[in-house]
């Protein structure tokens, strides 16, 4: 695990001056950016339609069930009263 810059302030062997110069200049702050992954979440779409929602989808009732945890008719009324309700989701 990586030390805090003030454990290294207190090893460091340099005169308190440079220390503080270190300080006020901002060599303290330096800024991490995240890092991205690219998850291709269109393809993740198509996959997820194509197993389970396509006219002839690629595994079975039982297994949508499981991963759901209900019936793909019940999700599937579930929708279409969601539809008719809110049009955003059409």
């Amino acid at each position: 695990m990586g030390r805090s810059f003030f454990h290294e302030l207190l090893d460091d062997d340099s005169d308190e001056d440079e220390i503080i110069i270190k300080l006020i200049m901002g060599e303290t702050s330096q800024y991490k950016r995240r890092q991205y992954i690219d998850r291709n979440h269109l393809a993740g779409h198509k996959r997820l339609y194509d197993n389970y929602f396509a006219e002839e989808p690629v595994h079975p009732p039982k297994v949508f069930q499981r991963r759901f945890r209900m019936r793909r008719s019940l999700f599937l009324r579930i929708l279409s009263k969601v539809e008719a309700h809110e049009p955003y989701f059409i």
